[in-house]
């Protein structure tokens, strides 16, 4: 999973940029509305990498339950898939 400061670099170079800093550094010196914009992508595509990494965590922490012994069916408890040890903030 990618970190933040990956995914800002990635973005920036997208646009043409050496690097996150450099983009910046153009939309401040240059005054130009639009940062507040680019931040808010680089935010969306942050959560978005911790969402699969917690959900890829979850998965694999996911406890399976016998729910009926005579059918033998199976179940995932709901509850070791919640359990906040899961998130993962990159």
């Amino acid at each position: 999973m990618k970190r933040l400061e990956e995914i800002k670099n990635e973005y920036a170079k997208k646009l043409e940029f050496k690097d996150w800093n450099d983009l910046r550094s153009f939309f401040i010196l240059e005054d130009i509305p639009r940062l507040k914009d680019f931040e808010n992508e680089v935010t969306y595509l942050y959560a978005k990498e911790c969402c699969k990494a917690t959900l890829h965590k979850a998965s694999e922490n996911g406890k399976i339950i016998t729910v009926n012994a005579i059918h033998k069916w199976k179940g995932l408890d709901k509850e070791s898939i919640k359990n906040e040890s899961n998130i993962v903030l990159l």
